[in-house]
């Protein structure tokens, strides 16, 4: 189906594109056990957490404590919370 200019997907979805960029790096941490995936995870730990953390799994980020969400949001909890948003602002139109 065609969409004009992408409304109402468009504007929310581009609203958090790193953010679903970071989701698709979790993804593949979880469905492909390679160097390449590791490095990128831990890339994206050091971006979330502002330091490195060697050897991060994907579980133990997704349950760790969020340092930038409130008072004891994991990172799950964060990103699960910015979907449920995009997703009841696309369902309104």
């Amino acid at each position: 189906m065609y969409f004009d200019k992408g409304y109402p997907y468009e504007p929310h979805l581009s609203a958090i594109t790193v953010d679903l960029s970071d989701l698709r790096i979790m993804r593949n941490a979880s469905a492909h056990i390679s160097s390449s995936t590791q490095v990128t995870l831990e890339g994206l730990a050091l971006r979330i957490f502002q330091q490195p953390v060697p050897g991060i799994t994907l579980y133990q980020m997704l349950t760790m404590l969020h340092p930038n969400a409130g008072i004891g949001q994991t990172v799950f909890s964060v990103y699960k919370d910015k979907l449920i948003a995009v997703a009841e602002l696309i369902s309104q139109g």
